[in-house]
């Protein structure tokens, strides 16, 4: 029997004047849909919508930053837009609309969740 640990690599999240380090995210997109009968009563689809993109972002605070300052910075940016990068993934026109910081261990923890109506755009890598 083998064990592999693996490590976490960190992805930078800025918001407003902060850069928080996160260790994972998590992204659902959606759509309604709207249905009609038709007359051999069978129903077909009739019109969708989409909803846009919910983000989760999860992970630690560096000690440089005081939880003070964390919700300061994250409550001045609640529901504002802004461009969010998430690793090679632009989000414009995301929105803060929930975050929860939990400061019950040596490194406090913090949950954002993001809104986007737009489209995420991959960001190529520069070659060297």
């Amino acid at each position: 029997m083998s064990l592999i640990l693996q490590t976490l690599k960190n992805f930078p999240v800025t918001i407003g004047n902060l850069t928080l380090y996160l260790s994972g995210f998590q992204m659902t997109e959606n759509s309604a849909l709207s249905e009609s009968g038709t007359a051999d009563g069978s129903t077909v689809l009739s019109g969708y919508w989409p909803k846009g993109i919910r983000l989760t972002l999860k992970g630690r605070i560096a000690p440089a930053f005081s939880a003070e300052e964390i919700l300061y910075t994250l409550s001045q940016n609640m529901l504002t837009e802004q461009i969010l990068n998430i690793r090679n993934l632009q989000f414009q026109k995301a929105m803060l609309c929930g975050y929860t910081l939990s400061e019950n261990q040596d490194t406090p923890e913090l949950s954002l969740i993001f809104y986007s109506s737009a489209k995420p755009l991959l960001l190529l890598e520069e070659s060297a």
